[in-house]
């Protein structure tokens, strides 16, 4: 993975700084600066771009929690390239690039190839505080920083190698619970010899002695540890002071800088943008300013150049009124154009309407033919008369089809009929039945007439996009309102205008 651009947004003293890394193939980028001037954050920003900032970060001295911000942009071994931006919370602190929509964890974790926070940081992200705490720990004699620290330091590269190899020889010469190593036996063999000795050579005399000596090596002992406690105590106030000095330069430093500014008045947000703004309008006026003034003088000095027109002005009232019909009168010449056209257009148009209903009608003929009110009456009802007719004209020919097939049909059967018997007794038989029965053929007209007129029904039903049913649902409709009634009754006078 290579980090091609840090930005730190907001974060400890930094604000919309960004640094391109991107340069080079896989090289060395070196970042420098005076102390106190923001590497340590910078390196910081690094490892929290990656792992998170955590929740009690010391990097809001100038922004606040909710404000803290970092960038970067990555890219992996495989040439993908991700942008995020990393936010200070409990969680989905990991956003895209316009710090907007949240990036999963996951997303991130394929660039670090499994490298968690601690083994990021031994490894490529030591900083000062890491470099103190590694020394304590080489003083201590242990720490995984503190031996990265010192193999660096000594030139030793596999120290981890050299540290087995001593440890395998120390074990050889001693345990602490060993028999049969040198240093064991040596001293197991010291214990033996000096319990003999004693048992051999120990007077009263000299163990009075001993003992008091003991004693007073055990008093010396005491004050010796009370001492080297006080002298712990005074290291250890000592050192949490050395600690704690850069801090509290820091804290004199900025409280010196606040004073120059402790009168100051705070700004509210936004107001270097409203004052570069303030400042644009300012010179820009400024500018109208001297451009008004340049005029102004060029024409007091037209004016100081005329002569006396105190006979001019004396009739100012005239030349007023004469100027402002002059502009009525250009006005009106400009619109005469325009009107004069128009009015040809429509006499055109009025023209080629009335040639196109009778060759002999001139534009004179027109308000003789304007159609009066019994006549407009009289269209519709020819209208609507014409629609019924219409209607059943199409109906008739749809039976007429109908019809047709159902004939085509009926001969089709007709013809597979075995041949009839003779029905002329039959037909006179039914022609007198006919003729004495009336009402049948009355009732024969009318169911005729009955389903002529429900096609008639279905059919309108049809063309005004009603759904198909009995007639009497017709009856249970709503009737419509009589706006709708206007409605067609204009478009209806349209149409025959």
């Amino acid at each position: 993975m290579k980090l091609l651009a840090l930005e730190l947004i907001a974060f400890g003293p930094f604000a919309g700084t960004a640094l391109d890394l991107s340069a080079g193939a896989e090289g060395l980028h070196v970042v420098y600066g005076p102390n106190e001037a923001g590497k340590s954050s910078a390196l910081r920003a690094v490892r929290q771009l990656l792992y998170g900032i955590p929740e009690r970060s010391q990097d809001d001295f100038v922004h606040p929690f909710s404000k803290l911000r970092i960038g970067g942009r990555l890219r992996s071994a495989g040439g993908e390239v991700l942008e995020v931006v990393r936010r200070k919370g409990r969680g989905a602190t990991l956003r895209s690039a316009d710090d907007q929509s949240p990036v999963a964890e996951p997303a991130l974790e394929r660039f670090l190839s499994g490298i968690d926070a601690g083994l990021f940081a031994a490894m490529f992200g030591i900083g000062y505080e890491d470099l103190v705490a590694g020394g304590r720990e080489i003083v201590r004699g242990g720490g995984e920083i503190g031996r990265l620290i010192f193999a660096a330091g000594s030139g030793i590269a596999d120290l981890g190698a050299v540290a087995e190899g001593l440890q395998d020889e120390s074990d050889a010469l001693f345990r602490p619970s060993g028999q049969k190593q040198k240093i064991n036996e040596a001293v197991a063999r010291f214990k033996q010899r000096r319990a003999e000795l004693k048992e051999a050579q120990l007077p009263g005399r000299e163990w009075e002695r001993h003992e008091r000596a003991l004693q007073a090596a055990l008093a010396d002992r005491d004050f010796k540890e009370a001492d080297l406690a006080a002298a712990r105590r005074r290291l250890s106030r000592l050192q949490r002071i050395a600690e704690a000095y850069p801090v509290i330069a820091g804290r004199r430093e900025t409280l010196k800088a606040l004073e120059a500014v402790a009168g100051s008045v705070l700004l509210p947000e936004g107001f270097d943008e409203r004052r570069g703004d303030a400042l644009t309008r300012l010179r820009v006026a400024q500018a109208e300013r001297r451009l008004a003034e340049a005029n102004l003088a060029g024409l007091s000095k037209a004016v100081a150049e005329l002569g006396d027109p105190s006979l001019l002005l004396a009739q100012a009232e005239a030349i007023e009124t004469v100027h402002q019909d002059l502009g009525s009168q250009r006005k009106a010449a400009r619109d005469r154009i325009a009107l004069e056209t128009r009015r040809k257009t429509l006499t055109t148009e009025a023209r080629q309407l009335l040639r196109n209903l009778r060759e002999d009608l001139a534009i004179e003929d027109a308000e003789r033919l304007r159609i009066k009110k019994p006549e407009t009456v009289r269209i519709q009802e020819l209208g609507a008369e014409y629609e019924r007719i219409a209607a059943r004209i199409d109906g008739t020919r749809e039976k007429a089809i109908e019809l047709g097939q159902a004939h085509a049909a009926a001969a089709a059967r007709l013809e597979a009929l075995p041949k009839p018997r003779p029905l002329d007794e039959l037909q006179r038989r039914l022609a007198e039945a006919e003729e004495t029965l009336p009402l049948e053929k009355q009732l024969a007209t009318v169911r005729a007439q009955h389903g002529e007129l429900l096609q008639a029904c279905s059919r309108t039903r049809a063309r005004l996009g009603l759904k198909d049913g009995a007639p009497e649902e017709l009856i249970r409709m709503p009737a419509p309102s009589a706006e709708t009634v206007r409605h067609c009754e204009d478009y209806h006078r349209d149409q025959a205008g």
